[in-house]
């Protein structure tokens, strides 16, 4: 298995200690306009050439942004999957989504405001095998990047939420900062039983 980055060696630290002889880290060069992209070619390239950093006999090919950690249950999930059929899997969009601001120290949770209807949160897009072939070897095809990803293979009824949420740590540095957000999305504070759990992923 392979995980990969685009900030070199600040990249290869962050994940350094789960690495081993099955696990390795993977450089994948980045534009350096990227970082400013909001969802252009060269991003959608980013992700392409990110997912194929796990060559093309793997099963499942799993895009999980750098800042962003999801509920374990998704993995669980998909240890049963057909690597066979073209399927496109993701954290449903009824499902919490959260954000802890490093920048402001806010916490709160997000309802989704698309101009168009979306049956997956951001934060986590998987792939199989067959669904890589399928859109050879290029999900984020279409403008929108993630979202873009989903409407590709929504066309031939091939996605499918799951259960979880998604945490997004957000800094003055992210691409979606937490004011775009919160100018675009419907906000909510977080219960108690949120606030323990967004803690304890921190």
């Amino acid at each position: 298995m392979n995980l990969c980055g685009s900030e070199g060696a600040l990249s290869k630290r962050y994940c350094k200690s789960i690495l081993n002889h099955k696990i390795k880290y993977v450089e994948v060069p980045q534009e350096s306009f990227c970082t400013t992209s909001k969802g252009d070619d060269a991003l959608r390239k980013k992700f392409n050439d990110s997912l194929l950093t796990h060559g093309k006999d793997a099963d499942l090919y799993c895009l999980v942004g750098a800042d962003d950690i999801v509920s374990p249950l998704v993995f669980t999930l998909l240890k049963n999957v057909d690597p066979k059929q073209i399927n496109m899997f993701g954290i449903g969009s009824n499902n919490p989504l959260y954000i802890t601001d490093y920048h402001t120290n806010e916490r709160y949770r997000v309802q989704l405001n698309y101009r168009v209807p979306t049956k997956l949160l951001p934060g986590i897009n998987v792939f199989t095998r067959a669904a890589m072939i399928y859109s050879e070897w290029q999900p984020y095809n279409q403008a929108g990047c993630e979202t873009g990803a989903e409407f590709f293979y929504d066309q031939i009824n091939a996605v499918h939420p799951l259960p979880g949420w998604v945490l997004m740590l957000k800094n003055k540095y992210a691409l979606n900062q937490s004011d775009t957000i919160k100018a675009r999305h419907i906000i909510y504070p977080l219960l108690p039983a949120e606030k323990r759990l967004v803690k304890s992923h921190e």
